[in-house]
Formats: C-alpha cells, structure tokens, sequence
C-alpha cells in the first residue's frame, strides 16, 4: 500500500512539472521572439573574465558597424583589418570608407552574415572590399568551426537559433535567462588589463576607433628562415560565404571586389605562385555569374617581408602600399573616376 502511494505521488509530481513545461513551451511559442544579444546591448565576451583579443577585435568592429555607415566598406579576416586603411581608400578613390574587418576564424559564412547585419542597419553601401588571406581557404573549416567563435558569433547577432535535439520553442529564452543570471557589468579589471603581448580590450577599442576600423600586429615580427611555404590544398568550403556576399551584391547593387592578400615575397617560386593562381581561378569563376562581383588580381601577388608584421598581417607601411594598389585597381574597374554609380 505504501509503495501504491508512493509510486501515485511521484506519477502526480511529474504530470505537474510535464504541464508546467507544456505551459512554458506554449506562452514561447506565442511571445514575441527575444532579441539576440547583441540587440539587448551585451557584448561578445562575457562580463566575468577577461576576453581574448579576437572576442575584442569581434566585439568592437561590430559595435562601430551598428553605428558607422560609409559609401566603401571593408569586410574579411584579420589581413583586411590590418591590411587596409580607410584613410588612403578615401584619398584614391574619394569615397568615405569604414574597415570591418574581423579574423579568419569567423569564416566567410560569419563574414557573410556580418556584411547582413550592415545591410540590414544601413544599406548597401556603394562599393564592398572583401579580402581574404591564406589562411581562410587553406584551413580546414571544420578546423575553424571547432574554435567555436563562429557559432558564438551567429547566436549574439542572432544570426542562428540555440542548437539542441529537440527543437523547443523555448530555447532562444535560455540565453536571455543566462544573461540575468551572469550580469551585465563590464568590470575595468577585465577590460583594461594588458594582455600579454596584445593591447587590453579597451585599447583594442580606441584604436579601432581612431582607424576607422584598422588595426596592427603587435606581436614579435615572424622568423622567415624555417616557416614553410603555403602550398596548402584550396579548401571549397571557402565558396559557401562567398557566394552569399555575391548574391548581396546582385540584390542590394553595390559593387564587389574580391581581393587576396600580398604575399610575403620569400615565399616566391612557381609551386606557390601556382597554388594561388588556382585558388584566384576558382573564386573568379564563382563571380563571373554576378554582375557586380569582380575579382581583382594577381592573388599571386607577393611583398617584401619587411612590409609585414608576420606571415598574414602587414606593418602600418605595408599596409598603406598594400591599400594604394588594391585602391587604384577598383579604380579603373568603376565609372566616374572611381565614383560608384
């Protein structure tokens, strides 16, 4: 009698607490869907430690996108984001110009999405500078998926849902309740704490700031005598990002130039002038169905190793040359002396 007792109490206990979750799942089904994260005003990173530099290069970039538009704007891995100046775009081309560049870890999908994220609070602007370097289409992007900023990136801009294996209604509240329960108070002894040999986080942002968007290596300049040279296969996942930033251009009617990054010349030889050449191919071929999308070569293009601070990101010096030559090829690609229409 006693375990018939027993067994009806705990039936009655779960009925109670399945109705609850019924009733749960029910109001989230009607409420209106919760604003991602980046909408209710938190960052990247979380409030309760320090972030790492390419949470603040993330977190930062985005911030200035949600509030600076302008007619060029740059987009692509951490090569573009110290690779080109906005300043110089605007004195060749006379074009006001914001670089948003973020890192290669976010994929071309995530540079996709964040070029949405511009078009959605903005726009089209008039002209969409996309570089890429060697990492991006030579990693694996299952390599890339596992650093998990992609998928952090996509849940705070609310480019994707939550991900669990059943498909409630009520998964894209347990962020909004996990925020109220971590806070929401940036403490300075996280944001201002020096980072080794990166800048803190609220340094990253200043200058970010004052660049409009580009930033500089600050680490150890790279030892050329034993790296190898970049004769990694061409990754095809590359293409699925790609793709959506042309089809962009296609909608919005902006202009698309796709460009490569230079290339540290101690690197030069027939094998890694070959490797690039094809990926160049294989990316010009995609645009080729877009009328605004271009490619803009060699990808093969190679520099002095003093115009860069390691194998992927330019000096300061290098990446002002870098910027004229990348400025001056769009301009004999657009009407009115370098005017977009």
């Amino acid at each position: 009698m006693k375990s018939e007792r027993t067994w009806k109490s705990a039936a009655l206990q779960w009925s109670v607490f399945a109705t609850i979750l019924v009733l749960v799942e029910v109001f989230c089904t009607v409420a209106p869907r919760p604003r991602s994260p980046l909408e209710r005003g938190e960052r990247f990173y979380p409030a309760t430690r320090v972030p790492n530099v390419e949470e603040s290069t993330i977190h930062w970039q985005v911030d200035r996108l949600t509030r600076e538009s302008a007619e060029l704007v740059i987009i692509g891995d951490s090569s573009a984001m110290m690779g080109l100046e906005p300043r110089t775009f605007e004195a060749e081309l006379g074009l006001t110009t914001q670089n948003f560049g973020t890192v290669c870890w976010l994929h071309t999908d995530g540079h996709a999405d964040l070029l949405d994220l511009y078009l959605d609070r903005h726009g089209a602007p008039q002209v969409v500078v996309y570089q890429i370097g060697t990492l991006i289409h030579s990693v694996p992007r299952s390599e890339i998926v596992a650093t998990g900023l992609l998928d952090n990136f996509r849940r705070w801009i609310g480019a994707s849902a939550e991900r669990y294996p059943v498909p409630l209604p009520s998964l894209g509240w347990r962020a909004v309740a996990r925020s109220w329960v971590e806070g929401a108070e940036y403490s300075p002894i996280y944001l201002e704490v020096n980072r080794g040999r990166e800048p803190s986080d609220a340094i990253v942002h200043e200058q970010l700031e004052l660049t409009a968007g580009m930033n500089v290596d600050h680490a150890p300049r790279d030892d050329w005598s034993n790296m190898p040279p970049p004769l990694q296969p061409y990754q095809r996942s590359v293409e699925s990002g790609l793709v959506r930033v042309m089809q962009a251009s296609a909608e919005f009617g902006f202009q698309l130039f796709i460009v490569h990054a230079p290339i540290p010349d101690v690197f030069e030889g027939p094998a890694v002038s070959a490797n690039f050449e094809f990926v160049e191919e294989s990316i010009a071929t995609l645009a080729s169905e877009y009328a605004n999308a271009s490619v803009v070569g060699p990808f093969a293009r190679f520099l002095s190793t003093d115009a860069f601070a390691n194998f992927e990101h330019l000096t300061p010096d290098g990446a002002r040359f870098n910027s004229v030559v990348i400025a001056r090829a769009i301009a004999q690609q657009l009407p009115s002396g370098g005017s977009a229409p």
